[in-house]
């Protein structure tokens, strides 16, 4: 399963990721039924980053990592 990481105005989204969502509410997350994705402060981004790497058989792409902030 392919996840995708990106800044979205003052948040972090995370799309394509229903089957870890258990993980991603855990990290404080609300799901957002218009963007079709998890929506997260600004400040958790290197947590959920890190948390959704350590995840087997999760591949992220984080289009955070080159993003100006």
């Amino acid at each position: 399963m392919t996840l995708k990481v990106q800044y979205y105005k003052k948040a972090v989204l995370v799309t394509g990721a229903f089957e870890v969502k258990d993980e991603l509410r855990g990290l404080g997350g609300k799901y957002n039924i218009k963007l079709k994705g998890w929506v997260f402060p600004k400040k958790k981004c290197d947590a959920v980053v890190s948390k959704l790497q350590s995840l087997e058989g999760v591949d992220v792409v984080d289009e955070t990592a080159d993003a100006f902030v």
